[in-house]
């Protein structure tokens, strides 16, 4: 109940003045009210709040006191927060003493401000609408701020290349999801939820998740690649990162799932003869990379090369060549490819960015960890938001070639521990055959027969295991490098042909 000293008359009743009451903007010296806002139902909200403050917690996962355009209003609503989180009750009585010399306060009436919105209750009815509105117009100002500023810049001396990363980066904080977390759900629902989810899987009424034609062997290792989900593949160079991840790429188009394969290092091109040189791939019988770059085949290559140009036209496949982009930029290029995809009846499921440590954040940071560990957050923030499961190639640090034993650990992972902290999954590359390589003792040597035998017992083998999987047991597996074809197959790649 508000005290009678705080109420201001209503309708009908004695003192009544029909006159426009004060409201949010209406300052003293008629400040302006900044453009996509909605005032009134930020008013209406804090009202509602007030009215019943079990609408607190829901509110607050909708909005922040940031996204409010009256500053008067954000300031109210952090002190309902802060004080619903300490037990207390809010409403006009109890906000009085922390906001009676509040400048903003009083240029709108006073404490007969707080009774009179506490009397609104549109708030208390349609709180959660009114509290998306909000923090949709104040991501609408934000884009606004930051696309004059790019403007602006356009105009005077700033490269255009800078513009450009700085007009693609508001847009793409403007279409992030934005609040983050989900409200809460009682154990009972959330069992019944998750256990819907997994007859659904088991029944094949929904799918588990991603898998890879050409690389089975995948969900052992990780299990099926899921949505929102970010896997790492990492190794050092020469262990064939890029090899596998296209095989994984292909394998899953091949079953049907949308890919965008985010080139760092290579052109559109370069990546495009890798591919032809792995959809060409017959074990024996086939044309090698080198044969593609240099267009040497058969009659009986044309057929293949043919085949997989007439796979391709149809393929639910996107090659992307950003040599200079920033994270920001990427992640608007992924949301360009989803719509795309959609447009032609595709569904973007699976992105590919090779590889980490080439990718720059959308700001210059402190160091080069800072860095890698901002783009790292992006991209898991990437794939909830897009709804997409991310395969993340990265470069290891030199440790690794220090010891006697070259196989990765989570701690090689370079430049960043947030690294491991982000990914959903850790994949390791190793081949023992590229490190016989470089230990080859002359013919004469004692040992060169042993050398050569085990050199044997490695080619063509790739030994791929999961040092982090978030949600099962990690594994190691054996699969097929065929390093002149740069085509990565899974272990039963020559049972599977009998």
């Amino acid at each position: 109940m508000i005290a009678d000293d705080l109420r201001r008359p209503m309708w009908g009743e004695p003192g009544y003045v029909d006159d426009e009451p004060l409201g949010p903007g209406d300052r003293a010296g008629g400040a302006d009210i900044p453009p996509h806002t909605n005032l009134e139902a930020e008013a209406a909200l804090l009202g509602g709040m007030m009215i019943d403050n079990r609408m607190v917690d829901e509110v607050a996962e909708l909005v922040t006191a940031e996204d409010f355009a009256e500053p008067l209003h954000g300031r109210l609503f952090a002190a309902m927060l802060a004080a619903v989180a300490r037990g207390e009750n809010v409403n006009p009585i109890t906000l009085r003493p922390q906001f009676a010399d509040d400048p903003g306060l009083r240029d709108l009436g006073g404490i007969a401000y707080l009774a009179q919105i506490s009397q609104n209750m549109g708030g208390l009815i349609a709180g959660g609408s009114f509290a998306r509105q909000i923090a949709e117009l104040a991501k609408r100002r934000r884009l606004v701020e930051d696309l004059k500023a790019a403007l602006a810049d356009a105009m005077g001396d700033t490269p255009v290349a800078d513009v450009a990363e700085a007009t693609d980066a508001a847009l793409n904080e403007a279409l992030s999801g934005g609040r983050s977390g989900k409200p809460g759900i009682a154990l009972g629902q959330l069992f019944r939820k998750t256990v819907d989810e997994i007859e659904a899987e088991r029944n094949g009424t929904v799918p588990p998740g991603m898998l890879a034609a050409t690389l089975p062997d995948l969900a052992d290792l990780v299990g099926a690649l899921r949505p929102g989900e970010v896997t790492v593949m990492a190794g050092r160079p020469g262990m064939g990162k890029t090899a596998a991840a296209l095989s994984i790429a292909l394998g899953c188009a091949e079953n049907g799932h949308g890919v965008d394969f985010i080139s760092r290092e290579m052109s559109r091109e370069e990546v495009a003869k890798r591919m032809i040189a792995d959809r060409v791939f017959d074990h024996g019988n086939c044309p090698s990379f080198d044969d593609v770059k240099a267009g040497n085949f058969t009659a009986d290559d044309w057929r293949r090369v043919s085949e997989a140009m007439q796979w391709a036209d149809n393929a639910p496949f996107q090659v992307t060549d950003r040599g200079g982009a920033k994270i920001g930029q990427i992640v608007m290029g992924l949301r360009r490819t989803q719509r795309n995809m959609a447009a032609r009846g595709q569904k973007l499921k699976l992105a590919v960015i090779d590889y980490l440590q080439l990718v720059e954040p959308d700001k210059k940071l402190e160091s080069r960890v800072a860095d890698v560990g901002y783009v790292s957050r992006a991209v898991k923030k990437a794939a909830k938001d897009l709804g997409i499961h991310i395969l993340l190639l990265s470069q290891l640090s030199r440790g690794v070639e220090a010891r006697e034993d070259k196989r990765p650990l989570l701690s090689d992972l370079r430049d960043s521990g947030e690294i491991e902290q982000d990914a959903d999954n850790v994949i390791f590359l190793y081949r023992e055959e590229y490190y016989l390589k470089l230990t080859e003792p002359a013919p004469e040597k004692p040992g060169y027969e042993a050398w050569a035998t085990k050199l044997e017992a490695s080619r063509n083998r790739l030994e791929m295991y999961s040092a982090k999987r978030r949600n099962g047991a990690t594994a190691r597996r054996i699969v097929w490098f065929f390093l002149a074809n740069q085509a990565v197959r899974g272990s039963r790649y020559f049972e599977d042909r009998r």
